[in-house]
């Protein structure tokens, strides 16, 4: 039986579009943990204490302060069991690296369902190498659990188009849900799948039901735009006078993730629209032209989406490397089968060749970059929540402007800087330990009352021989 398997093995590594993908996963696998042997201490931000805080929480019954209720759960609730054992920050780093892994040979997948094996390849490795999301994948954010489910969704989803088979879009919206209680702009994929099922030759009922879904977030979405805000979320919507600055904002993410390959992708993105544009009509009938929609679609619902609730972050944008990774990959793949037509092949393989030497240098760049630029952010955040930690009881409680970083490190309740009845503030909630810190803003009417209050500092931490740090015994 193992003699069986391992024949099986050597079979498909025979195959070179086979081998080839383990080239890029292993190449993918060792650039990861390099950075991750480099970040694997790291301290963490105030987005990853508030998901982690909650994760040790669950099971060792920690504090909570300074977790926001509105974060999406589902990160803090399957990495809480890594907490049940020794060190389970370093775990849900591990985990996050493998889910990192995973998504490359999902995406993989999913570039042969819509095209070739080629193209997944060459879509693969853009994916593999893209700066936003290596960066992603060292931070204990949702980011990179979410593009793994949304992928899994996406791969299944393109599977039911294929097969008809009723059991794989039940699955898809499975892991769509699994997507959105990972990230809530995961909700994205529901107009995307929504209109990819009215192009395509499916029942009448879906069909229906995607015209009603699509009736109720164009509902939601024009009662949010005269509110103003989504509840809960507390996130902004576009008003008509900032609709052209937040498309500009957009682009910009995009300027910021591709570099010069940015305008190159334009104008793929335009070719492929005008090539979609002439033949409408055939789109239900034509692999080619169907996989091809699905990506402008994709495109397209994700550039209008967070126009639409005008993101402030490039991250919030991570779902476009999808769709482009997959875009370029079908360029590349296109123009290399011209190389045996064309009486310029050799300038057309020049060509390619200095695309995928461009596009790899600037993303490994800018992500080997900012990786190592953020190494050490915060660091001193972590030194004071542990020192808090082995020099408080847990029945003490902390003022600071790091609340979620401190209860995390810590495992104290952890309050805000007041502004206003300052010493009457401490009192009430039997404050011990103030912590202020110059990675986060303390009110300037706390600074005022700590100097009168004349405290002496119980520890310093330095950064560059200068203070950046201070924890005070206030009772």
């Amino acid at each position: 039986m193992e003699k069986s398997r391992i024949d099986k093995i050597k079979k498909w590594l025979k195959d070179p579009y086979n081998l080839a993908l383990v080239g890029i996963l292993v190449f993918a696998f060792c650039l990861r943990l390099y950075y991750f042997i480099l970040t694997k201490n790291q301290p963490l931000w105030w987005d990853e204490a508030e998901y982690m805080l909650k994760a040790k929480s669950i099971f060792k019954n920690t504090p909570t302060t300074g977790y926001f209720f509105g974060r999406p759960p589902l990160m803090s609730f399957l990495f809480s069991i890594f907490f049940l054992m020794p060190n389970g920050e370093l775990l849900s780093r591990i985990a996050i690296l493998a889910l990192s892994i995973f998504s490359i040979y999902l995406l993989y997948k999913i570039g042969e369902t819509l095209f070739s094996k080629i193209t997944a390849l060459f879509s693969a490795y853009f994916f593999s190498i893209s700066w936003i999301f290596l960066f992603l994948n060292f931070r204990l954010l949702t980011e990179t659990l979410a593009i793994f489910f949304a992928l899994l969704s996406i791969y299944l989803f393109l599977k039911f188009q294929t097969e008809k088979k009723a059991f794989y879009l039940i699955l898809s919206i499975g892991f769509l849900v699994f997507t959105v209680l990972a990230k809530w702009t995961g909700i994205i994929l529901i107009p995307i799948y929504c209109i990819q099922i009215l192009i395509t030759d499916v029942s009448k009922f879906l069909k229906k039901l995607a015209i009603g879904l699509l009736i109720i977030q164009a509902i939601l979405g024009i009662t949010f735009l005269f509110y103003g805000n989504i509840p809960i979320l507390n996130t902004k919507i576009v008003t008509f006078s900032k609709l052209l600055p937040s498309i500009f904002t957009q682009l910009k993410f995009l300027k910021e993730f591709y570099g010069f390959e940015s305008f190159l992708i334009i104008g793929i993105f335009f070719y492929f629209s005008y090539y979609i544009g002439i033949r409408y009509d055939t789109i239900s009938k034509n692999k080619n032209l169907n996989s091809t929609f699905f990506i402008l679609n994709f495109i397209i619902i994700n550039l209008a989406g967070f126009t639409f609730i005008m993101a402030w972050e490039n991250r919030y944008l991570l779902f476009m490397i999808i769709p482009i990774s997959l875009l370029l990959g079908q360029f590349v793949f296109l123009i290399s089968k011209k190389i045996s037509k064309n009486q310029l092949k050799v300038l057309i393989a020049i060509l390619i060749l200095a695309l995928l030497f461009h596009y790899t240098y600037y993303q490994l760049e800018e992500g080997n970059s900012l990786i190592k630029i953020k190494l050490h952010t915060y660091e001193e955040v972590k030194k004071a929540g542990l020192w808090l930690k082995t020099h408080t009881t847990p029945f003490e409680v902390i003022a600071t402007s790091s609340v979620p970083q401190i209860t995390y490190y810590a495992e104290r309740v952890t309050i805000s800087l007041p502004k206003e009845n300052i010493s009457n503030y401490l009192d009430t909630n039997n404050v011990s330990y103030i912590f202020i810190t110059g990675w986060e803003t303390t009110p300037q009417k706390f600074l005022n009352w700590l100097q009168v209050q004349n405290l002496s500092a119980t520890k310093i931490f330095y950064r560059n021989n200068k203070p950046i740090g201070i924890i005070y015994r206030y009772r």
